[in-house]
């Protein structure tokens, strides 16, 4: 007859992780917001039906299923732990992503997953009709669908000229690209009730896009007294669109802006009524 000894020590190796003992779909499945069907992440709360709510679901102060009062529940700690030291496909295992990732690690995960679909900032350009794309495709995605053109930077500052035959009239002006340091970032520009603003995103994660600003100069040619400066942070394109709707930008009234135009030839022909000369200079 075989002996068989368990050992019920406490550590982790004797009795294995949650994660081994359930497969990462079940787990998910059992510890989910029933509202969002995700995972819950700290805070968490139940109510007194015992309903599980994530902090995100729990934020109009009651339960989703059984509308119960949540303004005084106290957060289920021991959920959080559970979810804490338990590990999870990523949300975005059917766009792509074959990463399991531990609970306490998951939202950093999620903010900076490679697969996680964001919105196309040429919506109003309607070739897209606001489709999401994932983030690893999305530099991709502006070239193939939007034929965004833009110039690779061997070095920090890039002169270029911007052409137009009205700069009051309302609306975004084509998205450009700056290629620098291994990095792309996008340079946007629009006009709202006359007044022409700048701003700048980088494809790449908000700790990287801290790491950048970039500055703006506008003169004219022959004219050194006429120059103006501005210094501007470089945003995420992960950025939720209502955070980067409230970004600090370039702002100048298009009346101001003529001041520093003068009409031109275009290289391939054309003759524009207001041509600036810009100057990007991109530093950490």
């Amino acid at each position: 007859m075989q002996i068989v000894i368990m050992d019920f020590r406490r550590d982790s190796a004797a009795v294995g992780t949650l994660h081994e003992l359930a497969p990462s779909k079940d787990l998910k499945k059992a510890l989910e917001c029933p509202i969002c069907k995700e995972v819950p992440l700290a805070p968490i709360y139940t109510c007194s039906s015992g309903h599980t709510i994530c902090g995100k679901c729990r934020s109009d102060q009651r339960c989703g299923i059984c509308k119960e009062d949540l303004s005084k529940t106290a957060r289920n700690v021991t959920v959080e732990l559970i979810v804490s030291n338990s590990s999870f496909w990523c949300k975005y295992l059917s766009d792509g992503c074959p990463k399991i990732i531990k609970g306490s690690e998951y939202r950093d995960h999620l903010n900076n997953c490679n697969y996680r679909r964001i919105h196309c900032f040429e919506l109003e350009n309607k070739k897209c009709m606001g489709e999401q794309v994932r983030f690893k495709d999305y530099f991709k995605h502006l070239k193939d669908v939007h034929d965004i053109q833009g110039f690779h930077m061997p070095l920090a500052t890039l002169t270029m000229s911007e052409y137009s035959n009205c700069l009051a009239s309302d609306g975004p002006w084509p998205l450009y690209y700056l290629q620098y340091d291994d990095e792309v970032f996008l340079r946007h520009m629009t006009c709202v009730n006359s007044i022409v603003y700048w701003w700048f995103t980088m494809i790449g994660s908000a700790e990287q896009a801290a790491n950048y600003k970039v500055k703006v100069s506008i003169y004219m040619k022959h004219s050194e007294n006429s120059r103006v400066d501005w210094t501007v942070p470089v945003y995420s394109v992960r950025s939720p669109p209502d955070e980067l709707a409230k970004c600090f930008r370039v702002a100048i009234p298009a009346k101001q802006l003529e001041t520093y135009c003068t009409s031109r030839q275009h290289p391939h022909g054309e003759t524009y009524k207001f041509v600036m000369n810009l100057k990007y200079e991109i530093f950490m």
